[in-house]
């Protein structure tokens, strides 16, 4: 309901990322339903996303599901575009012609290594997510949304280490996670959006 109503009210839709099914419903509500432009930027490399199910029938079928995908939002854009020469070569032989390849240079442009001038940044960025427990510190940083499944993630925190819990999200689900907010099994949750300035030095001041 809410993807429709915001194809809907669009323009122009993108459709990028990591694969869903959301994908091509989304193309096929702005191709046939909303006769919306549709831009499709293919960022993600079948092959590769399907070695993740370690071969047998599970990654056979993963890899033609999102082959299969690609190649359907591809026929409904009007455009589509992919990251590398490589990658345009193999969408080719999967029957997907790409019009170009786009680069966003500046993208990771937060992520370079640090340097002597950030220690003091990271020092007390670490002080800030581990609210100065010792010990090795473990960083989640995105939404806090029940798809991420932050609660397995606290269970399965060593006791030895410290969690820091970073994100946005609904109110609902910025309380539950604060109720997570606990010294005493070490896990501390920093509610709110972090820009990406800032998020590189946290990304620093963890060790995993």
């Amino acid at each position: 309901r809410l993807l429709y109503e915001a194809v809907s009210k669009s323009d122009l839709v993108i459709v990028s990322g990591s694969y869903t099914p959301m994908w091509l419903y989304a193309a096929v509500l702005a191709r046939w339903c909303f006769s919306t432009q549709l831009l499709f930027i293919c960022t993600m490399d079948a092959d590769k996303a399907a070695e993740h199910f370690a071969g047998g029938l599970r990654e056979w079928l993963a890899r033609r599901l999102f082959i299969l995908n690609d190649w359907l939002v591809a026929k409904l854009a009007a455009r589509v575009y992919c990251r590398s020469d490589t990658h345009k070569a193999k969408l080719e032989n999967f029957g997907i012609k790409a019009d170009g390849v786009m680069v966003q240079s500046d993208q990771y442009k937060y992520f370079f290594p640090p340097t002597a001038a950030d220690a003091a940044d990271i020092a007390a960025a670490r002080r800030w997510l581990s609210q100065g427990q010792p010990g090795p510190l473990l960083l989640f940083a995105g939404r806090l949304i029940p798809e991420k499944r932050i609660a397995v993630l606290v269970a399965a925190k060593p006791a030895n280490c410290v969690l820091a819990i970073v994100g946005g999200g609904s109110e609902s689900n910025l309380a539950a996670a604060a109720r997570r907010l606990d010294p005493i099994i070490r896990v501390f949750v920093h509610a709110g959006l972090v820009a990406q300035c800032r998020l590189r030095v946290l990304f620093w001041a963890a060790d995993g």
